[in-house]
């Protein structure tokens, strides 16, 4: 079972996780409206023309984000201060510091395969609960849920060569890298570069190297250690005869663990170019082939060449996930 999405320390008032609307209806439905149970379905209703399917995740931290939804009196406060709420009488805030998730949610398991149209999750509640966890519940789901399709997508192009995530730096705030880590990993991947995610979820961590690695010595030649990933774009660029050189030089040592190609025009512009790069340095990596960033989900025919041609099945591939478009479903 997944642990806490955040420390304690850094945990966002829940009650207020949601958009403001949620609160006036649930206000007209405390002085005015119904007040049985209702149930809300979480669903796409279609997948765009490459999908297939999508990988269902973040369920772990939706179930816990209802296990532990409240209004802190501070939180209720903020509420009542609202305009829109000038006219709410104090019935409806005493309700605020009462409420309590009391409903039951049957929902896909994290991982599961999911198709146009059918429920990830299925909320039957007091109407008021329902309304008000509405948008946390979507928030959780659907970024996760996109990450771990996409995530797939690339690990069945892998053909069994571990895939490691790699995006924290491209998420949309770290936490949300963190659960993008978690939500890879859901969909197959092998490890994640993310500290925070190996330590909270037990996920293997793994890394390379950097640019400014690289460029604090005085030639690439002098840059890599033992056991090192060959970053080839620092200086010159990635097709130059330079770097070529210096691939086919340090791919034949046998102390080379991985290829980092770098920069993603090369192989995004002129892939073949970017395979037969890499012909003549893939059969002595120890480990694999780390496509640092902007990995594109048809640069696929790569990828297959390279797979085709690591003969080891332990070499891995290391994408940087989520990335600009990462969690598109029509890519």
């Amino acid at each position: 079972q997944a642990p806490h999405a955040l420390p304690a320390r850094l945990r966002p008032a829940l009650g207020l996780l949601t958009d403001l609307y949620e609160l006036p209806m649930a206000a007209a439905y405390h002085a005015n409206g119904p007040t049985g149970s209702a149930t809300f379905e979480l669903f796409m209703r279609e997948l765009p023309a490459p999908r297939s399917h999508l990988v269902v995740a973040g369920l772990e931290q939706a179930l816990e984000f209802l296990a532990e939804w409240r209004f802190a009196p501070a939180e209720i406060e903020y509420v009542r201060r609202l305009p829109v709420f000038r006219h709410v009488g104090p019935a409806f805030f005493e309700l605020l510091g009462r409420v309590r998730f009391t409903g039951n949610v049957q929902a896909m398991p994290e991982g599961t395969l999911a198709l146009a149209g059918e429920p990830l999750l299925h909320v039957t509640a007091p109407i008021i609960e329902a309304q008000l966890v509405e948008t946390a519940l979507l928030a959780t789901l659907n970024f996760q849920t996109a990450i771990a399709t996409k995530a797939a997508r690339i690990v069945a192009v892998a053909q069994g060569r571990p895939v490691i995530e790699f995006g924290a730096r491209r998420a949309h705030g770290i936490e949300a890298g963190v659960l993008a880590a978690w939500a890879a990993y859901v969909a197959g991947c092998a490890g994640t570069s993310n500290t925070e995610a190996g330590h909270r979820f037990g996920i293997p961590v793994f890394g390379t190297l950097a640019h400014s690695f690289v460029m604090s010595f005085a030639s690439e030649q002098t840059a890599f250690p033992e056991d090192a990933t060959l970053l080839l774009d620092a200086y010159e660029g990635f097709f130059t005869p330079e770097v070529a050189v210096t691939a086919r030089c340090l791919a034949h040592c046998s102390s080379l663990q991985s290829i980092r190609p770098g920069k993603p025009q090369g192989y995004r512009a002129t892939g073949f170019r970017f395979c037969r790069l890499f012909l003549f340095c893939c059969g002595s990596l120890q480990d694999g082939v780390n496509f640092g960033r902007n990995i594109h989900v048809y640069a696929s025919v790569a990828l297959r060449i390279l797979s085709s041609i690591t003969s080891n099945p332990r070499k891995h591939f290391i994408c940087q996930l989520p990335i600009p478009g990462i969690a598109r479903l029509d890519q």
